[in-house]
């Protein structure tokens, strides 16, 4: 629970894009894009479409769509958020932020160990700055992507952190080991290219059917500009035990900072800023996506009833050359327990490590692996007052560790609804998805007007935003559809 003035930024960098609007917010992660999917349990890898494809399944953008040409620019565009309490109250912080080196008092502690329980401080967050897709007959679908990511991962022994509510006395007092702390946060840009291509494509007759209807394929190069990191690197641990009227505290771990010189993490803003979007860099690097699509029984107007899919985004890392920071400590103290509060102080402020600079060193990027698949109703001759209905279901899990990546397993389904109408269509998605044994509602609405502008919001925490838990989660998008 040491904060220094570098360990603070970490925290602080995560912040810059919380609030895009006092109303509107944004969320880290490509698949907070695609709100339909997203309303609809999490099932990304089949029913992203167009321009919702891109980060989550370039396959997709290989399918003709109604319309070849989507697009979505700042201020019109998607974003979302996936905050806890603190993640989005930057006020509660700044007292945080704004110490100096020394170890905390006990009322900051206190504080401190108050934002970080319960995963409260851990959020993501994500705007689309720009976004475009079209696809070309007999040549394939591309697609054009700027988004910029931040987030933080707090999980956090909570039986260790109540320990340092009063810092100095309960380590006295105390007894306890804990390990594998996770806190990190990373900030970047994304800039993307995709294309996707449909391989096989069965022409139908009036009077056929295909088992096999369809199959694409797709890539993304991405370069990343990385803009702040931090991360308490894995194998960390503190033990604090007691012998002969003394209490023995061992602590050994690594912290790894990065962040651009014109940084100020005394300055952590509480709205969106177009300026942020040309902040200065702290790294660099490169990421691929790759994801795949197969159509079965086809039936005889063209559509594919059952759909399997998989992709795998986020491939690559980042490098980060500047202001690249490594805080060390393999470190056993003992205090003793007739001393004064001075005397212990001085003696806990080596917990603190020490600080040292480092050329570089790399973060990976939060890579997913999905593996998805979509029964449509409306195929095999089912419908509900004109309504087209599609279930779906995914599976999701982080290949890397990284914030922004899914830490735990994930099985979400649903049911996607499409209602046309000539001048409003109706959109509706409802699921489930549950991780880590936890279980959470997904929901979303959404129209298209004209045929032309299509605007949707969801919650993949539909539960938690209406309780009292404190968490929000919110997803929009509002795309322009031409050609």
């Amino acid at each position: 629970m040491l904060f220094s003035r570098t360990a603070r930024f970490s925290f602080a960098a995560a912040f810059i894009f919380l609030f895009y609007s006092q109303v509107a917010r944004a969320q880290e992660g490509f698949e907070h894009f695609s709100v339909d999917a997203h309303g609809a349990g999490g099932a990304y890898t089949t029913l992203s479409q167009g321009v919702d494809a891109i980060g989550l399944n370039p396959a997709l953008l290989g399918y003709e769509q109604e319309h070849h040409l989507q697009i979505s620019v700042i201020p019109l565009t998607a974003f979302g958020i996936d905050a806890g309490s603190s993640f989005r109250n930057v006020s509660a912080l700044s007292s945080v932020f704004a110490k100096t080196d020394s170890f905390v008092s006990s009322n900051t502690s206190e504080h401190v160990v108050d934002l970080l329980s319960n995963g409260k401080l851990s959020g993501r967050a994500d705007v689309e700055v720009l976004a475009a897709s079209l696809y070309v007959p007999n040549v394939g679908g591309f697609g054009l992507a700027w988004t910029t990511h931040a987030g933080v991962r707090t999980d956090l022994d909570q039986k260790f952190l109540d320990i340092f509510r009063h810092t100095e006395a309960n380590l006295l007092q105390g007894t306890d080991t804990a390990q594998n702390f996770d806190l990190q946060a990373q900030w970047y840009n994304e800039y993307s290219v995709s294309y996707g291509r449909t391989l096989i494509h069965h022409d139908l007759s009036d009077t056929s059917e295909a088992v096999i209807g369809s199959f694409a394929i797709g890539g993304a190069i991405k370069y990343i500009t990385g803009v702040g990191y931090m991360r308490l690197d894995p194998g960390n641990y503190v033990s604090i035990s007691h012998g002969n009227n003394s209490t023995i505290i061992k602590t050994s771990y690594a912290l790894q900072f990065a962040y651009p010189d014109q940084f100020d993490p005394t300055k952590v803003p509480n709205h969106f800023d177009l300026s942020f979007l040309s902040s200065s860099t702290a790294g660099t690097g490169y990421g691929i996506d790759l994801g795949t699509h197969l159509g079965l029984f086809r039936s005889k107007d063209g559509h594919d009833a059952l759909s399997l899919a998989a992709s795998a985004t986020d491939l690559g890392s980042i490098t980060w050359t500047k202001n690249t920071q490594v805080r060390r400590a393999d470190t056993t103290i003992t205090v003793d327990q007739a001393g004064t509060l001075s005397n212990v102080n001085v003696l806990l402020a080596g917990l603190a490590g020490k600080l040292s600079n480092v050329s570089s060193f790399t973060s990976p990027l939060p890579a997913v692996l999905r593996i998805g698949a979509a029964l449509d109703l409306d195929a095999i001759g089912i419908s509900l007052a004109g309504t087209d209905m599609t279930f779906a279901a995914e599976y999701a899990n982080g290949i890397t560790s990284i914030v922004g990546s899914t830490k735990n397993a994930r099985i979400g389904g649903g049911v996607l609804l499409d209602h046309p109408g000539n001048v409003f269509s109706l959109r509706a998605g409802l699921g489930f998805s549950t991780q880590a044994g936890v279980n959470e509602i997904t929901l979303g609405l959404g129209t298209s007007i004209l045929n032309r502008v299509n605007i949707d919001v969801s919650t993949a925490k539909f539960n938690e935003l209406i309780g009292t838990s404190g968490s929000l989660e919110l997803a929009f998008s509002l795309r322009v559809l031409l050609l």
